[in-house]
């Protein structure tokens, strides 16, 4: 089945949270603003509603792991973009690799482009600094999807060029790249363990490639377990009109390449 096609088949009931648990309880310790900032949060969770099960985020522990990690990875669904704007001290201490000495940090501080093609060349599938490839396909969408090959990968599930236009990934796919990374990444094996904190450590070192931000993550990860409320996935009625997502999130007719 091709993403986005026919009725789904997804049981009902399974927990997601509701406009309100979306708007007044994520709350983090990084944060305190009420992500997701929409004007229609319930239109956002039929989004989800839509889009999730298509990549298998299914069960409340999928959900769970899920919002937790796109909570933070995102500023609370706020923060499309990868923010590279970094002081000298900062680049030293978050990229202490690629920026050894003051001195080299002191010429790249502010640059955010510059930056992003120093920390993000040559890995990922990206070409050497010189290129631009580290700020062309720098993080973007709520699970800040990074890197060449990531986005060549996500490309092959929609209609639009990535390639050519990666900024579609913030403006028109930012929860459909999130939920295609968990997915690619079969972090599902993971999640499916529980909710204990070795299970949020492990899925956080394979989306954040270490530990950055994990007692939020925990949090967070907290939250949504711990949502009272419940809404099915999908449509029960065969043949219903499609939903109108809004800027919250754009979903194709159809998908190509790589789809279910």
């Amino acid at each position: 089945t091709q993403l986005g096609t026919g009725p789904k088949q997804a049981p009902a009931n399974y927990m997601l949270g509701t406009a309100a648990y979306l708007t007044q309880t994520w709350r983090s310790n990084d944060f305190t603003i009420d992500p997701p900032s929409v004007a229609n949060a319930a239109e956002w969770v039929e989004a989800m509603n839509d889009i999730l099960p298509d990549f298998e985020i299914n069960t409340p522990k999928r959900v769970a792991a899920f919002l937790a990690q796109c909570g933070h990875e995102s500023g609370g669904f706020s923060v499309l973009k990868e923010n590279l704007n970094y002081s000298a001290k900062g680049l030293m201490g978050t990229f202490k690799k690629y920026f050894p000495t003051e001195d080299l940090a002191k010429q790249y501080e502010r640059k955010p482009e510059m930056i992003a093609n120093r920390v993000y060349a040559s890995r990922m599938g990206n070409g050497a600094e010189a290129s631009g490839d580290g700020y062309k396909f720098r993080g973007r969408g709520y699970i800040q999807l990074t890197g060449k090959d990531n986005y060549s990968l996500f490309d092959a599930t929609v209609p639009e060029s990535i390639i050519a236009q990666p900024d579609l990934v913030a403006t028109k796919y930012p929860l459909a790249s999130a939920a295609f990374f968990f997915k690619r990444n079969n972090l599902w094996a993971i999640c499916d363990r529980g909710s204990s904190p070795d299970v949020v450590t492990a899925v956080t070192k394979r989306v954040n490639g270490g530990t950055i931000g994990l007692a939020d993550r925990q949090k967070l990860k907290a939250n949504a377990t711990n949502g009272n409320s419940k809404i099915s996935f999908g449509s029960k009625k065969k043949g219903k009109a499609k939903r109108a997502y809004s800027k919250y999130e754009q979903k194709p007719k159809k998908y190509k390449g790589q789809g279910r």
